[in-house]
C-alpha cells in the first residue's frame, strides 16, 4: 500500500464472486484536486500477481500524442527512435513502442518491441535503441509510439521510417 500514497485507502477482498465492488467510502468530493479518488485492482493467484490501469474518475485529462518522433536512418546494426516526453506525466501508464516491417498502410501487421513504464527511475526517458529480438539490418521498419494513460486511454504517433545498415 505505501506504493500507491501513504493515506490510500486499501481494501482486500477475499473472495468476490459477483465481479462487483462498491466504494462505500463517505468522503465528499469538496475540491476535485484534493479529493481525487484512484482505482486499482490486483488479481493474485499463487504466484503470480498483476495490476490493472489506476482509474481516476474525476477531473481527468487524457494524454496527448507523441510529438517530436525521429528515426534514424543512418546507424549501423541498430536503429534509434526519440521523441518529446509528454508533458503530463502524472496521466502517463506507459509508452509502448511498435515496429512494422514494411508498408504500415497495407495493414497493421505491428511487433510491440518495447514497453517503458511510466516509474521514478524511468521519468524523461525519451529514446529508445532498436536491435532486439527479429530485427534485421539492411531492412526499412516503420516505428511508432503508443502512449497509454492511467485509464487505458491509448494515442499513437503517426509511423515514421528508420533502416539500419549492415556491418
Amino acid at each position: 500500500s505505501d506504493l500507491l500514497c501513504s493515506t490510500c485507502k486499501i481494501d482486500n477482498l477475499a473472495l468476490l464472486s459477483e465481479g462487483t465492488y462498491i466504494d462505500s467510502s463517505s468522503v465528499v468530493i469538496g475540491n476535485p484536486n484534493e479529493n481525487t479518488f484512484y482505482y486499482m485492482v490486483q488479481v493474485s493467484v499463487g504466484n503470480f500477481t498483476r495490476n490493472s490501469f489506476i482509474h481516476n474518475y474525476t477531473g481527468f485529462s487524457p494524454v496527448e500524442p507523441i510529438t517530436g518522433l525521429t528515426v534514424s536512418t543512418d546507424k549501423i546494426e541498430f536503429i534509434t527512435i526519440t521523441w518529446n516526453p509528454i508533458s503530463i506525466a502524472d496521466n502517463l501508464f506507459q509508452y509502448e513502442i511498435r515496429r512494422f516491417k514494411g508498408d504500415p498502410e497495407q495493414g497493421n501487421d505491428t511487433l510491440l518491441v518495447a514497453i517503458i513504464p511510466n516509474i521514478t527511475s524511468n521519468l524523461g526517458i525519451n529514446h529508445f535503441m532498436d536491435r532486439g529480438d527479429e530485427f534485421m539490418d539492411g531492412t526499412t521498419y516503420y516505428y511508432s509510439i503508443r502512449v497509454v494513460d492511467i485509464n487505458n486511454g491509448k494515442q499513437d504517433s503517426d509511423f515514421i521510417e528508420g533502416f539500419s545498415y549492415p556491418w
